[in-house]
Parts: structure tokens; C-alpha cells; sequence
């Protein structure tokens, strides 16, 4: 008995000690995973999508991205401004199902923002993309 539980304690010890030397990030990112709510896939396929610079700062473009989330009637899934990511999906796109995100980052740079628009489908990408895009437009100018 005492084997046994001299074996549950020592497993217990070497699973927390390895989620310290690892760190929480890939702990979160692991259950973001399993959740369904990672956006390392999106991020990783920043270079396929749209960008374009804008002459604002990063929080009035985010805002300005989630009026024409709201105009869009798409849902926005994740958002975080602090970090530059506004995840959205729903769009009404012929081919696309309704779950497919779309990643919108933005990267700050003096008064200048950068706004990379992505997914996994390119359909979604060329459909929605161009869309958010002149709407910022409307709003900020171009950078270019």
C-alpha cells in the first residue's frame, strides 16, 4: 500500500513540476486547443491573408473593426485588445460554413496601424477581407 502510494504522490509531483518548467503559456494554449478557441492556426497563416496600414491608433481601429463585425452581423468569438486579435466567424458567404474564423491582428507602430485580415478558407479571406477593409478606409487613411 504504501509502494502505491509512494508511486501517486511522486506522479503527482513530477506532472506539477513539469507544468512549472514549462510554463502556464503552453498550458493555456493547450485548452485553448481543446477547446476550440487557439488562434495559433490563424496566426500562423497571417502571411495568405490581407493587410493594409492605417493612419490611427490600434484601439480606434479595433473598435472600428468590431462596428463592421456588428454591421456584418457576424459574431465576434474572441476579441483582445491588448494583444491585437478580434476573432470572428458567421459571415453569409456562399461556400463557407458558418464556423470558419476569420483573424483580424493588429500591430501598432507609432500612429500607425497595421491590420492583417486571415483564415484557413482563401473563399472567406477574398469575401469578407476587402469588405472590412474599405470600411476602414472610410474611416482612417492609408498608409502606404
Amino acid at each position: 500500500m504504501n509502494k502505491i502510494r509512494f508511486k501517486f504522490i511522486s506522479l503527482i509531483l513530477v506532472i506539477f513540476l513539469a507544468v512549472f518548467i514549462v510554463g502556464c503559456a503552453w498550458l493555456k494554449e493547450s485548452g485553448k486547443k481543446l477547446w476550440g478557441s487557439s488562434t495559433q492556426a490563424l496566426e500562423k497563416a497571417r502571411s495568405q491573408g490581407k493587410a493594409q496600414v492605417f493612419e490611427c491608433s490600434l484601439s480606434a481601429c479595433f473598435d472600428e473593426c468590431l462596428n463592421i463585425m456588428r454591421d456584418m452581423k457576424a459574431t465576434v468569438f474572441a476579441k483582445d485588445k491588448r494583444r491585437g486579435v478580434l476573432i470572428a466567424m458567421d459571415f453569409k458567404v456562399k461556400d463557407v460554413i458558418d464556423t470558419t474564423e476569420l483573424g483580424i491582428f493588429f500591430t501598432k507602430s507609432e500612429n500607425l496601424t497595421k491590420v492583417e485580415i486571415t483564415s484557413l478558407n482563401p473563399v472567406l479571406i477574398d469575401e469578407v477581407g476587402p469588405k472590412i477593409l474599405s470600411g476602414l478606409e472610410k474611416k482612417f487613411s492609408i498608409v502606404n
